[in-house]
This record gives structure tokens, sequence and C-alpha cells, in this order.
């Protein structure tokens, strides 16, 4: 599909950091080299191709009692509606069975906060229809 789009070392790699749906468009764009000067959209995906070892992913269900949460390196943390949020560490309950008692509350409150402005910026994009710049 991609012959010789990809440099010899790279093909076949698997990727083991966190990542979502939001890094493919700036991985085909790594991967294919445009544009050299960079871009303007709203993307907060990054590509695949690259380290980013404090990543951080975000997720949105405005469907499940509006949960929001991310992700980072092992931890995630979740907030279903007005719940509290659940911490969890990904390597050792994958299943999400069995919250941490235990996490920094700064830092989760600080990464529900971000995750909340961030959901509020592209709800209010898509409200405006503001994905694309003006003629």
């Amino acid at each position: 599909l991609a012959d010789g789009l990809l440099p010899p070392d790279q093909v076949g790699k698997s990727i083991s950091q966190v990542s979502s749906q939001a890094d493919i468009f700036a991985t085909v764009a790594d991967i294919i080299g445009i544009p050299e000067g960079g871009m303007l959209n709203h993307g907060i995906g990054s590509s695949m191709m690259r380290e980013h070892p404090d990543k951080i992913v975000f997720l949105e269900n405005p469907f499940k009692a509006k949960t929001i949460g991310c992700r980072q390196g092992d931890i995630k943390i979740v907030q279903e509606g007005t719940s509290p949020p659940k911490v969890y560490n990904m390597s050792l309950d994958p299943l999400e069975e069995n919250p941490l008692s235990s996490f920094d509350a700064n830092k989760t409150t600080a990464l529900i906060e971000m995750t909340r402005k961030l959901v509020g910026m592209f709800s209010s994009l898509y409200g405006m229809n503001q994905f694309l710049p003006g003629d």
C-alpha cells in the first residue's frame, strides 16, 4: 500500500506509545512529507513516527453519561458525567476493573480540567462549523 514511502528501518515498526485516531492525519502527513513548511489545522494529533514520551491522549464519549478522560503512559483517568474521576494503571489493570485507591489528586484534577477545556473548545468549533479556514 505504501511501497517506497517509509524508510526501510520504519517498515513494519510497531508503535507502543499512547496514540489515538487523532494521530493518523499527522502520521500520514509525516510519512509522505507534506507540507514541508507546516500546515494550518485544528488537529491535536501528533505523528506516530516521532517519540512523544509525555504525550497525553484525550477521550470523549458524549453518549455514555458524557464520559471524558485522558491517558498518559500507563495512567488513564476517566470521569463519567458528574461522578468522581477514576484512575487506572493500564499496565496492571487493562480491563479497568480496579481503580487506584490513591493517586496524585492535584494531577487528576488538572488533567480532567484540561480535558474539559479541550472538549469545550472542539464542541464550540463544531457548533460554529469552524474547522476550515474562511474564504
